[in-house]
């Protein structure tokens, strides 16, 4: 009972399992693992071709030298490669692998095999998008940054770093407020915690003494806490001022 219900887990979560015997050069490969390679049930697996269905140069030599590792270190691993399968399919897999030894000497290599695809291209979209939303955010003309509820910097790009004269990684995780202690009695501070709190936006314009700069400042509350969009407009208030 306990077997079926092993199965059945292994199953749903698609894990197959793998055994390399080191000793006589055989391999095994369960069901689900053949099931995820798309091979016949009476596919008769060796170390080489296995390796091989790894997708290009670079997946093939990291697991061939993981095996490698395992049996002449005892170094277990676990990886997440893309393969090609037997019908020529791409996939997203999970594979953990580690060694036995009997008097020092790897006698089987054993691990687990996971259909791991879907939950990788949506990862690997999500990074897509992320990428494309940072190349957006560093290419604007406005000073961009993000805090969190903490007010945690999460984001700072390139103009801002221009704008406010605060390099990237002089402020990313730490507190807004922290490194612009000086403005606790701003409008940019009044105006971001009534973002912060009401869930509201707000466009302003501040004076911020140190820099001797007039901003333009847009702030939208998010999810996770603030998105702040601002401009240089210290130009234009000297010209309205002497207008």
């Amino acid at each position: 009972k306990l077997q079926t219900l092993l199965d059945e887990s292994n199953e749903l979560a698609q894990i197959g399992s793998f055994e390399i015997d080191v000793i006589n050069n055989k391999v095994y490969w369960s069901p689900i693992t053949k099931k995820i390679r798309e091979v016949p049930p009476d596919y008769e697996p060796d170390l080489q071709t296995g390796i091989s269905y790894f997708n290009g140069e670079k997946n093939q030599s990291v697991i061939a030298q993981r095996v490698y590792n395992c049996i002449q270190k005892g170094t277990p691993w676990d990886e997440e490669l893309e393969i090609i399968t037997h019908k020529g399919n791409p996939k997203w897999v999970r594979t953990i692998g580690r060694g036995e030894f009997e008097n020092g000497k790897c006698i089987r290599v054993f691990g687990s095999f996971q259909d791991i695809d879907a939950r990788k291209r949506t990862e690997l979209e999500l990074l897509k998008l992320y990428e494309e939303r940072n190349t957006i955010l560093e290419s604007i003309g406005d000073g961009f940054f993000a805090v969190n509820t903490k007010w945690e910097v999460t984001y700072w790009n390139r103009m801002a770093e221009q704008l406010l004269q605060v390099k990237k990684e002089n402020i990313i995780g730490k507190n807004l407020w922290t490194v612009f202690k000086n403005y606790q009695h701003s409008d940019s501070w009044k105006y971001y915690h009534q973002a912060m709190a009401e869930k509201v936006s707000f466009h302003f314009k501040d004076f911020y003494h140190e820099l001797q700069k007039w901003f333009d400042i847009s702030v939208y509350p998010t999810p996770i806490g603030l998105s702040v969009y601002f401009r240089n407009i210290t130009q234009e208030k000297i010209a309205e001022q002497a207008i």
